[in-house]
């Protein structure tokens, strides 16, 4: 639903193009301006309506699997879906992909909850590893290799179980 506000009545004909529902011409009047939002308020688009309007005015793309860290006094953006693994080092955690490790304040317990929250695919996998499964290449009972460069990380024994139940979950 799209309300435009114009100085002058020759741009109605753009407000229709839009698929506006209602325009208004300035001066408002208080009356005028309560109707539009009633009528504004009644309306009720259909999904498909909306996404198409939406998706044809403003081009706007599917979100992007990415977080904002702050490393370094600058807010960074990491694409969750080219993240290898994030490693906790005591107070500070770093997040590694293929071309570049950044490090943040900050502990793994709360990144691995952060995650969890989003339903992400990364794995706790060690007490100072959690890995983005989708980038496992193989394993064994003490290692985990990531498909990039032949990296591999600890498995903790403690953490086997998690990795037995995703992988008993996609095996056919």
């Amino acid at each position: 639903m799209s309300r435009y506000y114009f100085y002058n009545c020759l741009f109605r004909i753009c407000s229709y193009e839009l698929s506006a529902l209602d325009y208004l011409v300035k001066p408002i009047s208080f009356e005028r301006f309560y109707t539009a939002v009633n009528k504004a308020s009644k309306f009720k688009p259909s999904q498909n309506t909306l996404n198409s309007n939406i998706s044809q005015s403003l081009q706007i793309s599917e979100p992007e699997n990415v977080i904002f860290v702050r490393s370094e006094g600058k807010n960074v953006k990491i694409n969750l879906n080219e993240l290898l693994f994030i490693e906790g080092l005591k107070d500070y955690v770093k997040f590694c992909n293929i071309d570049s490790k950044i490090i943040v304040h900050g502990t793994l317990k709360r990144i691995e909850e952060y995650l969890n929250e989003r339903q992400t695919s990364f794995l706790r996998v060690h007490k100072s590893y959690i890995i983005n499964t989708k980038k496992i290449k193989q394993f064994s009972s003490d290692l985990i290799t990531l498909t990039s460069d032949n990296i591999t990380i600890p498995l903790g024994q403690t953490y086997m179980k998690n990795l037995e139940n995703l992988i008993n979950d996609k095996r056919y």
